[in-house]
């Protein structure tokens, strides 16, 4: 069973690793100065969503944990079961001239299309799933009878979140939102349809690294393509090693 488990999980990850391999031997610093923009405006982007998924999506998750719902747990999990381009018209349509919500950000001047703020909105939504699911099982293996003790003082829900659960789940918080941004690094498909480019500073016709990378693909061909690919695989890596670490430093104070 070992040795097949650990025969799977290579031909899982093989195709990774013969990218880096030959991104390695194809790279050139023209390759590495194309990719350069593109990468501080995926970390920069895929940051400020995990960020923004840890302020408002943390009660959310421990609502789920106090108080399992099936559908508003099935409602969490949309973004991931419907295809992210989907998710991506999805977005542009909300905020259209069709629906209020659309007309109302019109008329105080936000707009979504090829802008960071939708670039923004399409990984918030798309990254969600992964943030809820962590962090609802962080807070699921707090010990129950601490809460109900408090629950005897009179503590609601929301003074049991904030003065007895976040205080034990911060590491929780930083590895889960550091996951998130993982998956917002990897993200294509809502990108492409939401903010192609992204046409307002300070990234002023930058493109996000998946999509310059299906770019560089489509028009300078397979070699070029692999280069660009090992250096977001490089950065990708570096932000799970971050999220490992922040879990082994937790089980270590334990």
């Amino acid at each position: 069973m070992r040795l097949y488990s650990y025969v799977m999980v290579a031909l899982l990850v093989l195709p990774t690793f013969s990218v880096i391999f030959y991104g390695l031997l194809w790279n050139s610093p023209s390759v590495v100065y194309v990719m350069l923009t593109p990468i501080v405006l995926t970390l920069t982007a895929s940051g400020l969503a995990a960020l923004c998924l840890s302020l408002v999506l943390t009660p959310v998750a421990f609502y789920l944990s106090m108080r399992p719902n099936a559908v508003l747990e099935a409602l969490v999990d949309v973004p991931a079961s419907v295809p992210h381009p989907v998710m991506g018209i999805g977005i542009l349509l909300l905020f259209s001239e069709y629906t209020p919500i659309g007309q109302l950000a019109r008329s105080l001047g936000l707009n979504v299309f090829d802008t960071f703020l939708g670039l923004l909105l399409a990984l918030v939504t798309v990254s969600a799933p992964v943030y809820v699911r962590s962090m609802r099982e962080a807070f699921s293996a707090l010990p129950k009878e601490q809460f109900e003790a408090f629950s005897t003082l009179g503590f609601g829900l929301w003074r049991q979140f904030v003065n007895v659960a976040l205080p034990q789940v911060k590491a929780s918080v930083l590895n889960s939102a550091l996951t998130a941004m993982g998956r917002a690094i990897s993200e294509f498909g809502s990108v492409a349809i939401v903010a192609y480019y992204v046409l307002t500073p300070p990234f002023y016709g930058a493109k996000y690294a998946s999509v310059m990378i299906y770019d560089i693909f489509s028009y300078q061909g397979l070699q070029a393509a692999v280069a660009a690919s090992a250096i977001l695989i490089a950065v990708g890596l570096l932000v799970s090693t971050a999220a490992r670490a922040v879990i082994f430093l937790k089980r270590m104070k334990q």
